[in-house]
């Protein structure tokens, strides 16, 4: 049981990034538990974790201004069914994107909604934390955090 628990994670994470880097984001927003009451998402570059569906969907809508080529676990180091019904994964991860310089990407950088400006390469190696938990027989994404301290040192190839 924990063995299949545990594969049925790894599959929808993998699919939750294999959507994320054909920026196919109602894949992923389908993947997000959007009734659970206390969501968490921390993007490496975010201050504070965003923590309603809302917030989170804004955020993902938001990538698609971007020329995303990869972004995904390198390695899934630990996966744990904690219960039949929760689990907590921690991967490596890598990220490769590119901020297009166009009109849309500079006003919204100007209005504050890029953290990276237009033209800008972004490249990273970092950690994560995922929680999930089971939902009418479905593995939902409760909890996401972005664990890379974020710094120029980090955005190389």
């Amino acid at each position: 049981m924990a063995e299949t628990a545990r594969q049925e994670v790894i599959e929808v994470l993998d699919r939750y990034f294999a959507a994320y880097e054909k920026l196919d984001l109602d894949v992923c927003k389908a993947i997000w538990d959007t009734e659970y009451p206390a969501l968490s998402w921390k993007p490496t570059e975010r201050e504070d974790a965003m923590t309603d569906y809302a917030e989170i969907e804004r955020y993902l809508d938001g990538n698609h201004r971007i020329d995303l080529h990869d972004f995904r676990p390198s390695s899934y180091k630990v996966v744990d069914v904690i219960r039949p019904d929760v689990a907590f994964v921690f991967a490596h991860m890598i990220c490769r994107f590119d901020i297009p310089d166009n009109a849309a990407t500079r006003k919204e950088y100007e209005q504050g909604g890029l953290v990276w400006g237009p033209g800008h390469q972004v490249r990273w190696k970092g950690a994560a934390s995922f929680v999930l938990h089971k939902r009418d027989g479905a593995w939902k994404l409760i909890h996401y955090e972005d664990s890379t301290l974020w710094n120029l040192v980090n955005n190389e190839d």
